[in-house]
């Protein structure tokens, strides 16, 4: 018997456990009709069937009931309601919104309607319905439970709602369901959530699904399984397949032995990803590239300096920016604050004069303006992408600072000065005249003015140098 079973019979017996009345409890139950219901809250006054599993043919389930003159509303069919009869058909009313684990498990049921109210199908609901055909699952379902068609072998298609955001394990196992749509609404396959079923042969994961855990697809070897593009994560043994198709330009992550007991004739993937899945552990190394499931190029980003290089259209994966083949791509290129663009090649070639916005290459002949603290961006367009690309940057640290020279007498004057290099001033009084104050930034400096009046100083930041002068009479 395999794991996910021996975890089915466990659930099973959990729920009898917990699930059965406790001895002594006080709850109303009645009889109405020839069906009998339990009370469920007095306040709201609902209640759901519990039997009698004697019943055979055709029921119908009113909305309504009255128990000691009270009118009361059938919400649910409970636990073990018709398990084991002879009911062959059903008719639920709109006010139906759950139905109990093993309700109809092992029945003679062969048809029944599923309202509009339904929310939550527990687990083995419909278990054993070795006669139920067809079954329509209601758009408004939310939950359905662990085993709940489980050996219904007379099942042959089922459709799951895109209201769906819970699917239990062994949904399926031993019906003869051929194709199966999980809708993206059920965001997180769980953990030994097995869909098994010998005779699928289709299975698609809709977008919006991001988790498939253990063991859910390890026993649908006969099956072509299609997976989303917002699939991130895959568990061990998570998958079995005669073939499996990725619509993500990059591998999910998880266990690295995701391939389930049955292995997988072929994998195929987006075209243009190849180096993507094979840069990840569990790719095999003869995955086909499929331009039907996308078509996505790279461009590969190298930075040289203090700067970067950002895009609105590009995602990243690891050491890979990637976007979908036609995309128009922008390039946003930053310099950090005293720093300017040096070089900018794509696939090796110089495309510096296709940078637009305001900045440009770095040329020692060029004005450059003082603002040091103004951190200009240049855009580089890539329409219609179509291949793989190359893009270089380069920064380089602009050679030039600002100095303001301030005068006792003539007032300010700006001059350029090269970064890292010593500026190099001679102060000269005029006859009869003395440096009373010689200051950077405030900080005095006279007592570093040779005697000659030289006054030699490192500059990297912009700064301001204030000299005052007094009469030496």
């Amino acid at each position: 018997m395999k794991y996910n079973h021996q975890y089915s019979i466990m659930a099973l017996l959990l729920a009898l456990l917990f699930s059965l009345p406790l001895a002594g409890a006080d709850y109303d139950q009645f009889v109405y009709n020839g069906i009998q219901y339990i009370v469920l809250s007095e306040s709201e006054h609902t209640v759901e069937t519990r039997g009698p599993r004697s019943l055979s043919g055709h029921v119908d389930i009113p909305s309504t009931v009255v128990y000691n003159g009270e009118t009361y509303t059938v919400t649910g069919i409970g636990l073990f309601s018709f398990s084991s009869s002879g009911i062959t058909s059903m008719t639920l009313p709109p006010t139906i919104d759950h139905i109990g684990s093993t309700a109809f498990g092992n029945s003679k049921l062969e048809e029944i309607n599923l309202p509009s109210s339904l929310k939550h199908i527990y687990m083995f609901a419909f278990s054993g319905c070795k006669n139920l055909k067809s079954i329509v699952l209601p758009e408004g379902l939310l939950t359905l439970g662990d085993m709940a068609f489980m050996y219904d072998s007379s099942i042959e298609e089922i459709n799951l709602p895109s209201t769906l955001t819970s699917l239990g394990g062994d949904c399926f196992t031993g019906t003869s369901i051929r194709s199966l749509t999980i809708p993206g609404s059920v965001k997180v396959l769980g953990n030994d959530k097995t869909i098994e079923s010998n005779s699928l042969e289709l299975v698609i994961v809709e977008e919006g699904v991001t988790s498939i855990g253990r063991h859910v697809f390890n026993f649908c070897q006969n099956a072509d399984i299609y997976l989303p593009s917002t699939l991130s994560y895959l568990g061990e043994d998570a998958i079995s397949g005669h073939n499996v198709y990725f619509k993500s330009p990059v591998p999910p992550k998880g266990s690295d032995s995701w391939v389930g007991w049955n292995f997988i004739h072929q994998e195929y993937i987006p075209k243009g990803t190849k180096a993507h899945y094979r840069y990840h552990y569990f790719c095999n190394p003869d995955v086909l590239e499929d331009e039907s499931l996308g078509s996505y190029c790279d461009v590969n980003i190298n930075i040289n300096g203090n700067g970067e290089v950002t895009s609105d259209d590009l995602s990243q994966w690891e050491v890979f920016h990637y976007a979908p083949a036609g995309t128009n791509v922008v390039l946003s290129i930053t310099p950090q604050a005293k720093h300017l663009i040096s070089g900018f090649t794509v696939d090796g070639i110089d495309k510096s004069n296709r940078i637009t916005g305001g900045v440009t290459l770095y040329d020692d002949a060029q004005y450059l303006d003082f603002s040091d603290e103004v951190i200009e961006q240049g855009k580089y367009s890539i329409p219609n992408l179509q291949t793989a690309m190359d893009v270089n940057v380069a920064f380089k640290k602009q050679p030039f600072t600002k100095l303001t020279l301030r005068q006792s007498e003539c007032g300010t004057i700006g001059v350029r000065l090269h970064r890292d290099r010593p500026m190099v001033l001679k102060v000269n009084p005029s006859d009869n005249s003395g440096i009373s104050a010689l200051s950077l930034d405030g900080n005095d400096c006279l007592d570093e003015v040779q005697p000659d009046g030289r006054f030699s100083k490192v500059i990297d930041d912009p700064v301001s140098i204030e000299i005052k002068y007094n009469p030496t009479e």
